[in-house]
C-alpha cells in the first residue's frame, strides 16, 4: 500500500465518521441531578461544642479550661482563674 492510497483510505474513513452538516441545532439530553443535603450538625442546646448526645449537662455550657472538658458540664473553679 502506498502512502497515497493510505491517505485516501484514512480520509474516506474520517469523512464517513464525521456528522453530516445540517442547519439544525444539535440535540442535547438533559442531565438529571441528585439533590444532596449537607450533613446536619448534632444538636447542642447549650452551645458549648459538645453535642447533646454526649453532653452530661446539655443545658449548662462546659467551661473549656482544659479540665474535664469532654463531659459537657461546667466545673468548679479548679484552676483559680475566676475571682
Amino acid at each position: 500500500m502506498t502512502a497515497r492510497t493510505y491517505s485516501a483510505l484514512l480520509l474516506a474513513a474520517l469523512t464517513a465518521c464525521a456528522p453530516a452538516s445540517s442547519s439544525r441545532e444539535p440535540t442535547t439530553t438533559p442531565i438529571k441531578t441528585a439533590r444532596v443535603e449537607a450533613p446536619r450538625e448534632p444538636p447542642d442546646e447549650d452551645g458549648d461544642g459538645i453535642d447533646d448526645a454526649r453532653d452530661r449537662c446539655c443545658c449548662s455550657p462546659e467551661d473549656l479550661d482544659g479540665f474535664e472538658d469532654e463531659d459537657g458540664c461546667p466545673d468548679r473553679d479548679n484552676d483559680g482563674d475566676v475571682r
